[in-house]
């Protein structure tokens, strides 16, 4: 429900509008919660990052035959030329760990593999996100089908929303739009509204205009900094102002900075980033049409050098999903 005379007061306020703010802003409003969204984009670009991502999910899971329940009935002819090995919740702690060099937070981890199966299951049945196995994403499917014959997924790369990130961030639009959420496209939140050391609303920017709008909490869905050339040159260092966007140009890193300055938790590691390896000639600023089909995953069939004719990294550590948010720039 978009809103044009709006309430000023809600339960639950969230800011963003990809993935994460979308599923908690879904969650608060079918528990009861008054709900709005304030989304920086205009809607033609909404969606943040996860419009831009290729929409894999990794869950733990059993192997093929316990992900199969999940899969759209569409999508169902694929099992016959796919294989999966179990993932369970100690392999993908341990990749977490390993990826992490440690930095994960254990608590919030042990949250997310005990939910992961009933959370993408709710996605499908209640959202209305529709899952596949991710055949197409790594290998030629055509050709596969023709051959008739079998592969092995990756299990760590479990199940892909239809139509990638695009169509992750359609189905869970649509499931915003039939409740009555109240929907506010091409309003930044530019503040915080403060009572003492509780957040107790927005200050948005609409039409030229701030308007103030309160709540009994507020979720930040907006991303990080990546849209802001000025924090990825203090956060990650020289050069990383120059690099090209792969996202949301709507991710300025304005809210995390109001949060932290109000008192909010800092955690992660703000000297590194989930950067893809990028097309040469992709643009300074992906455009919502872009998506995923920038970014290059064949990297471990060659050899890599810098600028220097140097070589810096190892291209064949592990299976590319498992290196390449640490491969890019």
């Amino acid at each position: 429900m978009t809103i044009t005379t709006p309430p000023t007061h809600f339960d639950v306020i969230v800011v963003g509008g990809g993935n994460a703010a979308l599923v908690s802003a879904l969650s608060a409003h079918q528990s009861g919660a008054r709900v709005a969204i304030f989304e920086a984009a205009p809607q033609a670009e909404r969606g943040g990052n996860s419009r831009f991502s290729s929409g894999i999910f990794r869950i733990p899971h059993d192997g093929l035959t316990s992900v199969t329940p999940l899969l759209d009935p569409i999508s169902l002819d694929d099992v016959k030329y796919c294989r999966m090995a179990p993932y369970t919740a100690e392999t993908y702690r341990g990749d977490l760990h390993r990826t992490s060099k440690g930095q994960g937070d254990r608590e919030q981890i042990a949250v997310m593999l005990e939910q992961a199966m009933d959370t993408v299951s709710w996605m499908k049945d209640t959202l209305g996100v529709r899952w596949q196995l991710p055949l197409g994403k790594f290998f030629d499917r055509e050709n596969i089908i023709r051959a008739q014959g079998v592969v092995d997924l990756p299990p760590w790369d479990t199940i892909m929303a239809i139509g990638e990130g695009t169509g992750l961030m359609k189905a869970l639009w649509a499931a915003v739009e039939r409740t009555d959420i109240a929907i506010f496209h091409a309003s930044p939140v530019s503040d915080l509204i403060l009572d003492g050391d509780s957040i107790r609303g927005v200050r948005v920017r609409q039409r030229q205009a701030t308007v103030s709008f309160l709540a009994e909490q507020v979720i930040l869905g907006c991303g990080g900094f990546e849209a802001s050339a000025r924090l990825r040159r203090q956060y990650l260092g020289e050069g990383w102002d120059l690099v090209s966007l792969r996202g949301s140009r709507f991710n300025t890193g304005t809210l995390m900075e109001k949060a932290v300055a109000a008192g909010a938790g800092v955690a992660g590691h703000f000297g590194g980033c989930h950067a893809t390896p990028h097309d040469l000639h992709a643009p300074k600023v992906l455009s919502p049409a872009d998506t995923d089909s920038m970014s290059r995953y064949s990297f471990p069939y060659s050899v890599m050098v810098n600028v220097e004719g140097r070589r810096f990294l190892d291209e064949g550590e592990n299976h590319f999903s498992l290196t390449y948010a640490k491969t890019g720039a």
